[in-house]
C-alpha cells in the first residue's frame, strides 16, 4: 500500500514544504578524526619514518627475565621518542577492520611488536610470537617478570645496606646506589594520598624526609674512610642536607685530594683540608714532621741519647768526618 496523506495513521501530522523549496533529506555526520586522519603526518602516531624497520633496535640490553623494571623503563623511553607508546600502553585501540585506520594501525602495531621482540632474549621472544598485538605482548611481559614479590625487595634492601665504595670513585659509588634505590622505588612505588581532598597533615612529606635520611645515612656509611672527617661535618648539619647535596660535598673533597693536597696519606690529607681555613693546622703538620732529634747527653742533632756515640762508645774502625766550622765550634763550646 502506497503512503499518502489519506492512508496515514491517525495522530500524525505532515508539515509539507514552505513554498518555493525542495524537501531535501539531511547530510550524514561528518566524522572530523576520520576527515583529518593523515598517515603521513609526522606528528601523526601512524606515521613511520623510512629507518623505522623491523631490524630497528631500541634498547642496548635485552630483557632476560631478572631486569624488566630498567628494560621496561628504557622500552617506555625509546617508544615515546618513536610516538608509538600508545600502541603497548592501550590508548591507542585497535580499530574496526573496515575502518580507513585499520591497515595503518595493524602496520604500526606488528612494528611495534616486532620492536619488543627484538629486545628480548631469544627464550622469551619465542613465547610471545604468536600473542597477536603489541598491547597484549606489552601486559604479558609486565604479568610475568614485574611481580614485586617480597623476595626481591629483600634482595634490593639487603644489597643497599651491604654496598660500599671500595675501588670505585665516588660518582660511581653513588650512581650504583641510585640504581638500586631507582628499582626499589619502581616495585614498591612511594605511597601518595588518593583522597579527594587531599589531607594536610604532613604525613606524606614527613614519610619522604624519613627516606631521605635513610638514603643519605646508607650513602655515607658506605664511603671509605678517607671522607670521615666530612662525614661527621654533615651528619651534624642541621636541618641535614639530602642525599644529592651530600654527594656534591663528598664529590668536592674527593677533587680535592686529588688535586690540592699531593703526597699525603688519605687520612693526613682529611685533617689538613680541615685546618686549611687558618693555615695553622697545615704548618704545625710540616713542622712535627720535619723536626729533627736532639740528643740529650751530647747536644748534636739527628740522634738520641740512646745512638749517642759519645756515650756509648764508638764502633770499630770508626773515624771522624771533617765537621764543618760550626760544629767545632759546638764540639768546644761543650767540652
Amino acid at each position: 500500500m502506497a503512503w499518502n496523506a489519506q492512508n496515514r495513521p491517525p495522530g500524525i501530522t505532515i508539515n509539507p514544504p514552505a513554498v518555493g523549496t525542495t524537501a531535501t533529506t539531511p547530510a550524514p555526520p561528518i566524522n572530523s578524526t576520520v576527515a583529518n586522519f593523515d598517515p603521513n603526518d609526522a606528528a601523526s602516531p601512524y606515521f613511520l619514518h623510512p629507518n623505522e624497520n623491523p631490524s630497528l633496535i631500541l634498547v642496548s640490553a635485552v630483557l632476560n627475565g631478572r631486569n624488566y623494571h630498567p628494560w621496561a623503563r628504557a622500552m617506555e623511553m625509546a617508544l615515546l621518542s618513536k610516538n608509538k607508546l600508545g600502541f603497548v600502553d592501550g590508548t591507542i585501540s585497535a580499530p574496526n577492520v573496515g575502518e580507513v585506520k585499520y591497515p595503518y594501525w595493524r602496520r604500526c602495531n606488528n612494528m611495534v611488536a616486532t620492536w619488543i621482540m627484538r629486545a628480548v632474549s631469544p627464550e622469551i621472544a619465542s613465547t610471545i610470537l604468536w600473542v597477536g598485538s603489541a598491547e597484549r605482548i606489552w601486559s604479558m611481559l609486565k604479568a610475568r617478570f614485574s611481580e614485586a614479590d617480597i623476595f626481591r625487595i629483600s634482595d634490593l634492601h639487603a644489597e643497599i645496606h651491604q654496598i660500599r665504595q671500595g675501588d670505585l670513585t665516588v660518582s660511581a659509588y653513588f650512581a650504583k646506589l641510585k640504581n638500586l634505590w631507582d628499582e626499589l622505588q619502581v616495585i614498591r612505588p612511594f605511597p601518595v594520598c588518593k583522597c579527594e581532598r587531599v589531607c594536610d597533615c604532613g604525613l606524606l612529606e614527613t614519610l619522604h624526609q624519613n627516606l631521605e635520611n635513610d638514603n643519605l645515612s646508607v650513602f655515607l656509611r658506605g664511603l671509605n674512610d678517607t671522607y670521615a672527617s666530612v662525614q661527621s661535618q654533615i651528619m651534624m648539619t642541621k636541618p641535614l642536607p639530602n642525599v644529592d647535596e651530600a654527594f656534591m660535598m663528598i664529590q668536592q673533597q674527593e677533587r680535592r685530594f686529588n688535586n690540592g693536597v699531593v703526597g699525603l696519606q688519605p687520612q693526613e690529607a682529611g685533617s689538613v683540608l680541615l685546618t686549611q681555613g687558618s693555615g695553622a693546622g697545615f704548618k704545625k703538620f710540616n713542622n712535627n714532621n720535619n723536626k729533627k732529634p736532639v740528643c740529650s747527653y751530647c747536644g748534636f742533632t739527628g740522634h738520641v741519647a740512646e745512638k749517642c756515640y759519645k756515650k756509648n762508645g764508638y764502633p770499630p774502625g770508626w773515624k771522624p768526618r771533617n765537621k764543618p766550622a760550626g760544629s767545632a765550634n759546638q764540639v768546644t763550646t761543650n767540652r
